[in-house]
């Protein structure tokens, strides 16, 4: 059976700055939590992608029910479940396109670390932009897999929907599926890491810098 992708993986931990006076800290601050609020679209769209896995899974379930005597039906889900793939390919889009505003936005912040002059802070500082740059890049491999498994969902509901249906390249077809699906897991496990790093490294400057802070 086809598995459930079930992605998930979380943003960036958000913080509030009591007021002070600018300084390099505080314009590092100010880039990272801006790339935060880049992201945003990001935390929308995980949710979105959850819904539509969720109800493919759904449909995908009933098409397998059903037998050729109710090839309509079929051909009528089938139909659903590739405009739920469009829709999908779509949300990763916009994910995307989030995930590189907040990269790009928190890497502004590497151009205020030489004038740091707490030296316990600049070392946070700097571990937070080698943070970013493993989390941005755990990042696109994990949309380089998702993309991936929505051509290979795409062909397994076209498979579906064939009336002479090979049941041999169809199980042929869904061992890729899954295979994709654990390699698409093991990655969304990696950039929560990477996520959870980052949030670490983050929360440590702050403290470092003595930033007055409220964490979320």
């Amino acid at each position: 059976m086809k598995k459930l992708v079930g992605l998930f993986s979380v943003i960036s931990l958000g913080a509030m700055l009591a007021a002070c006076n600018s300084n390099p800290e505080k314009t590092v601050y100010d880039h990272l939590e801006a790339g935060v609020e880049e992201e945003s679209a990001y935390t929308e769209n995980q949710s979105s992608l959850q819904e539509a896995e969720e109800q493919e899974q759904q449909w995908y379930e009933e098409v397998i029910e059903l037998g050729m005597d109710e090839y309509d039906q079929i051909v009528s889900l089938t139909d659903q479940l590739i405009s739920s793939v469009d829709q999908r390919r779509d949300f990763l889009a916009e994910e995307k396109n989030g995930i590189e505003a907040g990269y790009e936005e928190a890497t502004k912040a590497e151009a205020e670390i030489e004038s740091i002059e707490n030296e316990e802070a600049k070392a946070h500082a700097e571990e937070v932009q080698e943070a970013i740059e493993q989390r941005y890049e755990s990042y696109n491999s994990l949309h380089d897999l998702y993309a991936e498994s929505l051509d290979l969902d795409q062909t397994l509901y076209e498979l579906l929907a064939q009336e002479d249906l090979n049941v041999e390249e169809l199980e042929d077809h869904i061992d890729q599926v899954n295979s994709k699906y654990d390699e698409l897991k093991e990655a969304t496990d990696q950039f929560n890491q990477q996520t959870d790093t980052y949030n670490q490294a983050k929360r440590a400057f702050y403290e470092s810098a003595d930033l007055n802070v409220t964490f979320d």
